[in-house]
């Protein structure tokens, strides 16, 4: 079901900020694509697997297990290979919250928001600020870092979420902080 799939996603992400902030030295996202469906090794490697593909290709016996279908990326019979919602909320995570950096503290007034940030080893720096409200709302943060280029402000909306063909992350915008290091 997307509809599920995109609130399984944003809670993914929800569960790895918060071990972020709590300390954690490391989290992990096991998958990045979907085993096959369905997943039956052809041929297997053991005598035991090569005689389970054939008795499920002839009988169906099976074949309609369904294995991880949690990925970033599709893989069907069918030929899907787009992204899942993951790929556009954890995918993002993955991609800008690196290894070896270091926790920023955060503070948010609103308990529906919940943020991170980290600084990089290349001295760049990541903020993730999640809205947990049903209704949209502008929200608002200081830095203390001097930001010599604009942040990329990535969005997932678990409504809209930004599929397209090719499983490119979604278009971004640019914001600056203000001379008081304001972000709105």
């Amino acid at each position: 079901d997307p509809a599920e799939e995109a609130k399984t996603a944003f809670t993914c992400c929800l569960k790895a900020l918060a071990s972020m902030n709590a300390g954690a030295y490391a989290t992990v996202y096991w998958t990045m694509v979907d085993y096959p469906d369905p997943y039956i090794i052809d041929d297997g490697h053991t005598p035991e697997a090569k005689a389970r593909h054939e008795v499920g290709r002839f009988t169906g016996w099976n074949t309609a297990i369904r294995y991880n279908k949690n990925g970033m990326i599709h893989w069907t019979n069918d030929g899907d290979y787009n992204a899942n919602a993951y790929m556009y909320s954890m995918g993002l995570m993955s991609r800008y919250f690196r290894k070896n950096s270091c926790v920023l503290e955060f503070d948010s007034s609103d308990e529906n928001v919940i943020c991170g940030g980290t600084v990089n080893l290349d001295g760049s720096y990541s903020y993730c600020i999640m809205n947990c409200a049903d209704v949209a709302h502008d929200i608002e943060f200081t830095t203390e870092y001097a930001a010599d280029k604009p942040f990329r402000m990535f969005t997932y909306d678990t409504a809209n979420v930004p599929y397209n063909d090719f499983g490119d992350f979604q278009a971004f915008e640019t914001v600056k902080p203000d001379e008081n290091g304001v972000v709105r």
